[in-house]
């Protein structure tokens, strides 16, 4: 099968040979199943020329520049020149486990209708130090963002029932998760880890902007209730990070979820 990955960058020539290297080592791996499309803001750090690079030496791999649009704008936009059956978004400070990716792309049981694929991944310090598994809850859809964008595969006619919003740039995937779990589409998670993320994205540094996001959209949707016990159990949450010490908070984290018999250390 074809898979697409749609990667936005801006200024992250720090981190994207990961990137890179990893989706040229999965093509080498399936030769003709990847197709690499790239939405640029108009980087100044030295992000282009690696790009530009990559796509000169790969012919499954295009470049777009895109400045003046947040990254589900840009997703978007690239969206109509995926060509794949499957479409999955990997960000510029991300990665793949090549081995476990590229087998879990040809397992026999993959489902034909409309369905997000969900798997689990290693969760990275801003440092690059590891700091556990994060695992896919499709029970807890509706309370927070329990699946991971880095690990999931998402067939192309999901995007005919919602597309990412522009107007919710901090918490886009979340927000996109969710009107999909609303509206009855499948998900299915296959156990094991397919990803490297490292925190210190956009929802995290602006966790307050995501969550009045979701928030919003909640209430403009009906789900009232929700949308409020999820705000304040947010709220609860981030009053404890500020007041604690982050390696305090941590430590309690690690125990609390050792205690529940769950490898999933992030606090979400």
């Amino acid at each position: 099968m074809l898979v697409t990955i749609l990667t936005p960058t801006f200024n992250c020539a720090v981190t994207i040979s990961k990137t890179l290297d990893c989706v040229e080592a999965l093509e080498a791996k399936l030769p003709g199943h990847i197709q690499h499309l790239f939405g640029d803001a108009n980087s100044t750090d030295g992000t282009l020329d690696l790009l530009q690079a990559y796509v000169a030496k790969n012919s499954w791999a295009e470049l777009y520049i895109l400045p003046g649009t947040n990254i589900p704008a840009t997703l978007n936009k690239l969206l109509p020149n995926a060509a794949g059956r499957w479409i999955a978004v990997l960000n510029g400070d991300d990665h793949y486990i090549v081995d476990v990716m590229a087998a879990w792309m040809v397992r026999d049981d993959l489902p034909n209708e409309a369905a997000i694929l969900c798997a689990d991944v290693e969760v990275l310090a801003e440092s690059g130090d590891s700091i556990g598994t994060r695992v896919c809850r499709l029970d807890r859809l509706d309370s927070y963002m329990a699946v991971n964008h880095q690990a999931m595969l998402t067939h192309r006619s999901v995007f005919d029932i919602v597309r990412f919003d522009p107007t919710t740039p901090t918490n886009y995937d979340y927000v996109w998760v969710w009107r999909l779990h609303r509206k009855g589409v499948l998900f299915h998670h296959y156990p094991g880890i397919v990803a490297v993320m490292r925190l210190g994205g956009i929802s995290q540094t602006r966790a307050m902007v995501a969550a009045r996001e979701i928030f919003r959209v909640r209430l403009a949707e009906g789900a009232h209730l929700g949308a409020w016990m999820n705000y304040l159990v947010f709220l609860a949450k981030w009053s404890t990070k500020v007041v604690l010490p982050s390696r305090l908070l941590m430590l309690l984290v690690r125990n609390y979820r050792r205690l529940k018999g769950s490898g999933d250390i992030y606090l979400s």
